[in-house]
Order: structure tokens, then C-alpha cells, then sequence
């Protein structure tokens, strides 16, 4: 376990260091325009305010995913995540932290195949289970870089 933690560590910092995400969050004068340019754009992706969604909205997005006008939210408390999730306006990063078959992969591609969809990460320690959502990802149209 110690090694896998060691790896999430080292690629975090990899790309934290790849962004020079320290030296730009502290606020000094940029050196460069590229630096005034990546300034500008953490800002406003830390201050991005997603519009909130209704429940009628994110039914159709996921029965347009799995390509079944019947699909409805059935795993226990997978409707109340998804509505906490996208239902009202935020400002906030979300971490979701659930159980095997909860329903956890819906979200995520919801993020992904909602209007104003912007860039969805997912931490996956498992390699088995990140070929497994990578196609996944696939078979429904979402583009997905590992």
C-alpha cells in the first residue's frame, strides 16, 4: 500500500511542478507572459461557478450515455449523490468517496457529457480498474487520457 500512495504522491507532485502550480498560486508578479497567462486562467477556473442542473436534466444526459430512455438512478442514495453533486449552483471541488457498486462511474461521466463540461479528473490506484472505466469511458464517447 506504502508504494502505491508513494506513486500517487510522486505523479501529484509531477504535476503540480509540470504547472508550477506553487509558484503561481503565490501571487508574485509573473516573470513571463506564458506565467501571466496561466495566472490569469487558475484564477478563473478557481473562482468557476458551474450552473446547478434538474433532476429532469441529468436523467436525460445519463439515458442519453447508456442509450436507454428508460435508465433511471437506481443504486441506493445514487440519485441524492448526483443531485448534491450537480443539482445547485457551486462553487467547490467535490470528493465523493464511495462503496463498490454504488454507482460511483455515473458521475464522473456525467461531469464529463454536461454543457458546460470542463475537464473531470479521476484518481484510480488500480490498474485492472482503470482499463476496466477507460473502456467504459469509451463505449459511451467520452475521451479519456491516462
Amino acid at each position: 500500500m506504502n508504494t502505491l500512495l508513494h506513486r500517487g504522491f510522486r505523479a501529484s507532485d509531477s504535476w503540480r511542478s509540470l504547472f508550477r502550480f506553487d509558484h503561481i498560486l503565490q501571487g508574485k508578479r509573473p516573470s513571463s507572459p506564458s506565467d501571466a497567462l496561466m495566472m490569469q486562467a487558475a484564477k478563473r477556473s478557481r473562482f468557476r461557478q458551474r450552473q446547478g442542473y434538474s433532476e429532469e436534466d441529468l436523467l436525460q444526459v445519463a439515458q442519453r450515455l447508456y442509450h436507454s430512455p428508460t435508465f433511471q438512478f437506481r443504486r441506493p442514495g445514487q440519485h441524492r449523490r448526483v443531485m448534491t453533486t450537480f443539482g445547485a449552483p457551486f462553487n467547490e471541488q467535490i470528493i465523493l468517496i464511495l462503496g463498490t457498486g454504488s454507482g460511483k462511474t455515473l458521475i464522473p461521466m456525467l461531469s464529463a457529457s454536461l454543457p458546460d463540461a470542463g475537464t473531470t479528473i479521476m484518481i484510480i490506484p488500480i490498474v485492472a480498474l482503470r482499463v476496466d472505466m477507460i473502456k467504459r469511458f469509451e463505449a459511451v464517447g467520452i475521451p479519456s487520457l491516462v
